[in-house]
């Protein structure tokens, strides 16, 4: 049985590489902690490196307070490595980054400017060495000397006061090697994220991370947690009110709140959301038609289902055939639909006032001049679009309905 945090802080402040740092940590940071002892927690092997990973941590501030830059850099899969921690470092990873409407207000008047300022996150200055093919190329032709590359890049870009991670599960990789030499000779720290031996980049660096494995597969899936670690713990002390909400699994039945919820986030990072709604009582060929067309429209399609009390009031006592959570899960369980929710009202003027999707789809039996008026405005006021979709002809639940009851066969 794992330790639980509160034993694994207490040991962890008698580890002389750390000190007294995790109760000023604690006292400022409280959510940055948590991330730091979760890590252990869950990997308890990683408790040997907390102290190297805490250092990296502080020293990865610094550069970012000073206004510094993090450069990575690895081979292989160490490469991938380097580029994933620079993805989650250059917008948000698990914390809301977006502008503040101060901060859009740069964009005012600019072509697309409001969109663009809307979209736009923060990010950290984070740098993978390695991905200029063209620098590559030149330094193998021009230098005597081969592995050159990294080195190279860094030393063009870099500044005093910046921070370079070496990442080799041997920590004997030359040209990384090379690199965190002209690190050190400008006044670059160095973190190497290494296996347990630590190798010769081990010996060198300022800070030295040897996760405890021996096989390169085993010390790369120690390398992860580490890294998306420092990741978090680094968003957290910039962004700690700020936690971006997981968006529900495709295929949800949702509640109107947690779906606005939902749908405000998948806007905010530019998805074009799709509406229609119906009462979808017994599923057939032409829903799944009109709903795979509805989803053409745009990235995600969100199905509104009139509630069993609201399919009795629009198509009389009998109806619906099917309960209406029976309806949703169905519908919900298409390929084509993201989203669905049941809804009460006899139109659908408050759902597209809180929604505002970007297309409103209505089915072929509709036109422009014969949808609710009302909702029509509403679409309009907030710049969405209505688009009529073409429906199969001879399909529909009432025909289903009529064929059983009277024994007919079916055509086609």
């Amino acid at each position: 049985m794992n330790d639980t945090k509160e034993t694994i802080l207490e040991r962890l402040k008698k580890d002389a590489g750390i000190g007294d740092g995790l109760d000023r940590l604690g006292a400022d940071y409280p959510g940055v902690l948590g991330l730091y002892l979760d890590l252990f927690a869950e990997h308890p092997r990683l408790e040997t490196v907390a102290a190297p990973i805490f250092q990296a941590y502080m020293a990865i501030l610094r550069c970012f307070d000073d206004g510094g830059t993090l450069f990575i850099c690895g081979n292989g899969g160490s490469f991938a490595d380097a580029a994933h921690i620079t993805g989650e470092l250059l917008k948000a990873f698990e914390r809301n980054r977006h502008l503040t409407e101060e901060e859009q207000k740069a964009f005012a008047g600019l072509p697309y400017g409001e969109d663009v300022g809307k979209q736009l996150e923060h990010g950290f200055r984070a740098v993978v060495l390695g991905n200029n093919a063209v620098l590559a190329s030149a330094v193998l032709n021009d230098f005597s000397m081969a592995n050159m590359h990294y080195a190279q890049e860094l030393y063009a870009m870099a500044r005093k006061g910046d921070v370079l991670i070496g990442i080799s599960t041997s920590g004997n990789a030359r040209n990384v090697m090379y690199a965190m030499t002209t690190a050190r000779a400008t006044g670059v720290k160095t973190i190497s994220l290494t296996g347990q031996s630590g190798g010769e980049m081990g010996q060198f660096a300022d800070i030295a991370i040897k996760a405890p494995g021996t096989r390169t597969l085993k010390i790369q899936e120690l390398h992860l947690p580490i890294y998306h670690t420092l990741c978090l713990m680094i968003e957290d002390h910039y962004y700690p009110k700020a936690r971006v909400p997981a968006e529900p699994p495709k295929g949800s039945v949702l509640d109107l709140d947690t779906l606005a919820s939902a749908i405000d986030r998948l806007k905010a990072r530019g998805r074009k959301i799709v509406w229609t709604n119906g009462c979808f009582d017994i599923l057939h060929m032409g829903h799944v038609q009109y709903l795979r067309n509805a989803k053409e429209q745009g990235d995600i399609l969100v199905v509104g289902i009139n509630s069993d009390e609201s399919v009795r009031a629009l198509k009389g006592e009998g109806r619906p055939i099917i309960p209406e959570r029976h309806r949703a899960e169905v519908l919900a369980s298409l390929g084509c639909v993201d989203y669905v929710t049941i809804f009460s009202d006899m139109d659908t003027v408050r759902l597209l006032q809180r929604l505002k999707p970007h297309v409103y789809a209505k089915g072929g039996d509709y036109d422009i001049n014969s949808i609710v008026q009302v909702e029509r405005r509403v679409v309009e006021s907030y710049g969405g679009e209505i688009r009529i979709l073409p429906l199969v002809q001879d399909a529909s639940t009432s025909r289903i309905i009529s064929r059983i009851t009277t024994g007919a066969q079916p055509k086609g």
